[in-house]
């Protein structure tokens, strides 16, 4: 895919498709928009955290046997 924007995915030829299989966020919001990337911009000047927790917290339960 050499471009994406909304729904809409363009590849070399210059073939368009409907974006089905995006992640989370782009099926929410959409490619691009330009009023959430400008709030995902002002947001990083505050404040930014980026965790692993639940994914380590999970692994951790597991391995406690707390798996029923």
């Amino acid at each position: 895919m050499l471009e994406a924007g909304g729904y809409r995915d363009v590849d070399s030829d210059g073939n368009e498709y409907m974006d089905f299989v995006s992640s989370a966020t782009v099926f929410n919001v959409s490619h691009l928009r330009e009023d959430v990337i400008k709030a995902i911009k002002e947001q990083l000047n505050r404040y930014m955290v980026y965790s692993l927790v639940y994914f380590y917290a999970y692994k951790v339960h597991y391995f406690l046997g707390f798996n029923n």
